[in-house]
């Protein structure tokens, strides 16, 4: 590559493969621009019901787990 060139990278799932590609919607940061609908006009309300899914899917784990620890613990005393 020659010094004076700038070579730009956009985002792509196509070389990744036909897996990755079907998870891509389901990726947390593509439902971040699903909250930016609720400000549109035309409000998108399957893509923020998706988005909302999404969401609670990737919060529930790290919640259950920090609940099943701190639920061991003695607090009260």
């Amino acid at each position: 590559m020659s010094p004076g060139r700038i070579v730009r990278s956009t985002p792509s799932t196509a070389p990744l493969g036909p897996r990755v590609a079907s998870a891509h919607p389901y990726l947390l940061v593509n439902q971040f621009t699903a909250w930016h609908d609720l400000f549109q006009t035309p409000t998108a309300g399957d893509a923020i019901v998706r988005c909302l899914w999404v969401s609670a899917a990737f919060a529930l784990p790290p919640l259950l787990a920090a609940w099943a620890i701190f639920s061991r613990r003695e607090v009260a005393s």
